[in-house]
């Protein structure tokens, strides 16, 4: 498996936090927290209950991924590990019964979050 950066690279935390923040100063909605800035974007209907339930699914996603690597290495990590036995452990430990099931919605993941991302920065340029 091809694991990148998952917090800064394409589909990444980043750009779930980035697309946010810019709808943020575009509407003028000032909310720190990123949950609460979804759901004030939901309620100001500049992002639709659908698209705002998918992205914090999948957002929550990689911060579990996150977390789990964290804790199970005792310090900032922000990269899937890249050998194929600590794919399959890290996994395990995120309750996947192979490393197949949790890339499959790892990419899953990525790949809504960039879908977002380019759906609203393109309306954000027009």
């Amino acid at each position: 498996m091809d694991f990148s950066d998952f917090k800064a690279g394409i589909g990444g935390m980043i750009e779930a936090e980035f697309v946010i923040q810019a709808l943020q100063m575009k509407n003028d909605v000032w909310e720190p927290n990123w949950t609460a800035a979804v759901a004030e974007l939901v309620g100001r209907n500049l992002v639709s209950a659908s698209e705002a339930s998918a992205l914090a699914r999948n957002y929550n996603f990689l911060r579990r991924c996150e977390t789990t690597l964290r804790r199970w290495q005792n310090s900032k990590v922000d990269t899937i590990p890249a050998e194929q036995d600590e794919q399959r452990k890290f996994s395990k430990r995120l309750g996947y019964d192979n490393s197949e099931a949790f890339a499959n919605d790892y990419h899953a993941a990525r790949a809504a979050i960039r879908g977002f991302y380019e759906q609203k920065m393109k309306s954000l340029m027009l």
